[in-house]
C-alpha cells in the first residue's frame, strides 16, 4: 500500500496491482484466486484473449487490510496454541 497512488481512479495491470500491493505480480494472481483479491476484469477489444485487469485503490486497501488482520490473528492463534502445548509438559489432548 502506497500513497503514491492516492490520486488514481483505478490500478491498471496485474504490474500496478503488485506495485500498489508492494508484492510480486504472481502474489496478487495468486490472491486473487485464493483469497480473492478484488480486481475487475474488462472484455478485451477484440473479443479474443484476456481483456485488461483494474482495481479500485479503495477496494484493494480495505482488502490488504482485512488480509493483514487475518494472518496476524492467525499467527497469534499459532502462538498461543504453541504455548499452551508447551505448558502442558507434553500432555496432549484431542
Amino acid at each position: 500500500m502506497t500513497d503514491q497512488f492516492a490520486g488514481f481512479s483505478w490500478v491498471t495491470t496485474w504490474k500496478g496491482i503488485a506495485k500498489f500491493c508492494d508484492v510480486s505480480v504472481d502474489t496478487v494472481r495468486r490472491w486473487e484466486k485464493a483469497f480473492g483479491l478484488p480486481v475487475h476484469r474488462l472484455p478485451s477489444k477484440t473479443g479474443l484473449g484476456p481483456g485488461l485487469v483494474t482495481a479500485l485503490p479503495s477496494e484493494l486497501n480495505a482488502w490488504l487490510r482485512a488480509y493483514t488482520a487475518g494472518v496476524k490473528s492467525l499467527k497469534a492463534d499459532r502462538a498461543a496454541r504453541k504455548a499452551a502445548e508447551s505448558n502442558n509438559d507434553g500432555v496432549h489432548l484431542h
